[in-house]
């Protein structure tokens, strides 16, 4: 019977992950339910699923869709955060974050152990400091920014002779007034 069981929860999490841009593995020790349950609804508010994953089951859901590489960070009690937008990885380790502010580094219950985002597979030294990027909106309204600065300048440049011709003639207006 258990096999039966674990087939539906193997081509549940296939269906589930299959197509999947963006995918964060998180491990979690001594999580109080109600912090868990208070940060799904967080997780949920961006379109972020968070799933708590048998191990075996899970790695055999990534290895049968292409991401077996992402299953040996599997190990103890984890749980996966996923999404729809390709950002979900970063908005969730953002989330994680804040959610882990206050507590020493040693004593957090959830720690990020592993990310999948555009295609490659993110090791542990480098998903830790996932919620220090920001998302690709952010990135391109700053490089929209840089790109417009030399552009304001020079538009400022060109219209200032104009500008100061009309302020002029406006002081030289007003004085006759008086």
């Amino acid at each position: 019977m258990p096999n039966i069981i674990n087939k539906l929860l193997n081509e549940e999490l296939q269906k589930e992950f299959k197509g999947k841009d963006s995918i964060l593995v998180v491990g979690f020790n001594k999580w109080p339910a109600q912090d868990a349950h208070e940060l799904r609804g967080k997780l949920t508010e961006e379109g972020i699923k968070l799933r708590v994953v048998k191990n075996r089951i899970a790695i055999k859901a990534f290895e049968s869709i292409g991401l077996g590489e992402l299953g040996k960070y599997l190990k103890g009690q984890c749980a996966i955060a996923y999404g729809d937008d390709e950002a979900s990885a970063i908005k969730a380790a953002k989330i994680l974050e804040e959610a882990m502010k206050g507590k020493k580094k040693d004593a957090r219950p959830l720690k990020v152990k592993a990310a999948y985002m555009e295609g490659k597979v993110i090791p542990p030294e480098e998903a830790e400091n996932l919620h220090t990027l920001p998302d690709k909106d952010t990135l391109r309204s700053m490089l929209i920014g840089v790109i417009q600065a030399p552009l304001r300048k020079l538009a400022v440049c060109i219209n200032e002779p104009g500008a100061q011709i009309c302020r002029a003639i406006n002081a030289h207006f007003e004085e006759k007034k008086e």
